[in-house]
């Protein structure tokens, strides 16, 4: 269609004679002629454009329908195996919560004793640790600087 209708002047540029329609033709197209001619270059360039990306829409189109398919395969087999995978974790849950409690029943006690779940249990002793020394306190900004040594003079 837009083959068809981008040729706003079929005929080409008008012939007009040398009688008074002639020269009021001509007059008419000295003042149209030029916005019709620009109209007709635009619509070429326009139809001209649309023709060379046709080949170029069709192939993305064909690309767009085969890639649904694929990618609706892909994301059936992501949510199988997520599927899969929350079962396994399950079926393994008591064996590792059990783990856990046995391991670091500490660390659980610490967490639930605040929220009040847990009954007043005795606490296993806990290891003294050595305690490092202390740097050296800084001086503030309103203290003076301490003296130098005597030998350092």
């Amino acid at each position: 269609e837009v083959n068809a209708a981008w040729n706003t002047l079929p005929g080409g540029v008008p012939v007009f004679d040398g009688s008074w329609r002639g020269r009021l033709g001509r007059f008419v197209w000295r003042l149209v002629g030029p916005a019709l001619e620009q109209q007709q270059r635009f619509n070429s360039a326009v139809a001209d454009h649309l023709n060379r990306n046709v080949e170029a829409h069709e192939d993305a189109a064909a690309a767009i329908a085969a890639l649904v398919p694929a990618l609706r395969a892909h994301l059936d087999g992501l949510v199988r195996f997520e599927h899969q995978l929350l079962e396994y974790l399950r079926t393994i849950t008591i064996y590792v919560d059990s783990k856990d409690r046995r391991i670091g029943g500490e660390e659980i006690r610490s967490r639930l004793a605040p929220t009040g779940w847990l009954p007043r249990l005795p606490r296993p002793p806990r290891r003294s640790r050595r305690r490092r020394p202390r740097p050296p306190r800084r001086p503030s900004p309103a203290e003076p600087p301490p003296s130098p040594a005597p030998w350092t003079r």
